[in-house]
């Protein structure tokens, strides 16, 4: 975190010189998160074996390749100069979800092993610090501006979990969620463009990740990486108009 307020900080102030106007904001953010790559599928199974000591429930594959709901909140800095140019950094808390439909539950105990035929999902949620330091350029409509911005996002992620739910042919309801180990750090070229009315805003991203979340696995074809669609709403609680020579 430490890393990450001092890159902050730098963005803020590197280009005060040449600022014609600066302009802090906070924005609420959605939008699509799933995987794509040769590992990345729609359909996986659960794996619950269980003893007397524990059982251990969780999904084979859940980096899904079907779209979930992600939110998250940010907090912006940017700076426009005489010739609209925007130089800008944006931090805050995410959540990424994605989904994988489950099929099939392969079950073991100290008796027998058994596949049992059963419909739900796994949805797998990565909580991250994100900061996207970016450029851009403001197009002034009368009383509308549009705001077209390319960076990227450096993503620290403190947390993995997924959540499964199934149901079976004859009723049965079941759910468990479990920690999972991944990546510690993303990182994403990402597009942004803006509609801006008076204080608020509403945009539109795009996020690349080229950092593999199977990166370590040991078997097989091990790859996957994230893809991002945003959308959301902005809204500058402050700005601060300075005359350049």
């Amino acid at each position: 975190m430490r890393i990450y307020t001092q890159l902050f900080l730098v963005f803020l102030f590197t280009f005060k010189a040449a600022g014609q106007q600066t302009e802090f904001g906070i924005s609420l953010n959605s939008g699509l998160f799933s995987f794509r790559g040769p590992s990345a599928e729609k359909v996986s199974f659960l794996n619950i074996s269980q003893s007397p000591e524990a059982t251990i429930y969780y999904t084979n594959n859940p980096y899904g390749s079907k779209n979930a709901l992600l939110y998250g909140l940010s907090i912006n800095v940017q700076r426009i100069t005489k010739k609209n140019i925007i130089f800008g950094t944006d931090l805050g808390y995410e959540n990424l979800r994605s989904k994988i439909l489950i099929d099939k539950v392969f079950y073991s105990d100290d008796v027998n092993d058994k596949i049992i035929t059963v419909s739900g999902e796994t949805i797998f949620s990565h909580s991250f610090i994100n900061l996207n330091p970016y450029v851009g350029y403001r197009i002034i409509l009368n009383k509308y501006s549009l705001d077209f911005n390319t960076g990227f996002d450096l993503g620290y992620c403190f947390l993995a979990h997924e959540k499964s739910s199934i149901d079976t042919k004859n009723g049965f309801k079941d759910s468990n969620s479990k920690d999972r180990s991944t990546i510690r750090f993303d990182f994403r070229p990402r597009i942004h463009s803006t509609l801006n009315y008076k204080n608020c805003g509403i945009y539109l991203a795009y996020s690349y990740g080229l950092v593999n979340y199977q990166s370590g696995y040991v078997g097989g074809i091990n790859e996957c990486y994230s893809r991002i669609i945003r959308f959301g709403l902005d809204y500058k609680f402050w700005y601060k108009t300075t005359k350049v020579n």
